[in-house]
């Protein structure tokens, strides 16, 4: 609705921006994916299967607030990752960020706050 409301009525806008947001979430799954496996081949074609997925090309084009939100999820989800492998407090902060984000966006995903809990247990087990 903000893209509309800074560009105009044109649905040309608001769908470009819809794709650059697409274009992120791809970007984003292929470094989730990198720093799961550190594979680069793999995460690529991982990446790939997911930008030809019917589901998320149908949302990549049309203004709908679930691709916002599962983009912010997947960076949230990342920087998570980042975080428990590196230990640097800069990547916990944006993975709240991110989080935030994707509640903002839509409700429903503030349940990814749920892998923090798996987070602390895994923190607290290995201590």
């Amino acid at each position: 609705a903000q893209v509309k409301r800074v560009c105009g009525d044109g649905i040309i806008f608001t769908r470009l921006f819809m794709f650059c947001i697409g274009i992120l979430c791809i970007l984003g799954f292929y470094y989730l994916i990198r720093i799961l496996i550190n594979q680069k081949i793999i995460a690529s074609v991982a990446a790939y299967t997911l930008c030809f997925s019917p589901l998320f090309y149908y949302y990549m084009v049309n203004p709908m607030s679930d691709i916002c939100a599962f983009c912010a999820q997947i960076w949230m989800t990342y920087y998570l990752i980042k975080y428990y492998k590196e230990g640097i407090k800069k990547d916990f902060l944006w993975c709240c960020f991110f989080l935030m984000l994707s509640g903002i966006f839509k409700l429903p995903f503030y349940m990814f706050g749920i892998i923090f809990g798996n987070l602390c247990y895994l923190l607290d087990y290995q201590n």
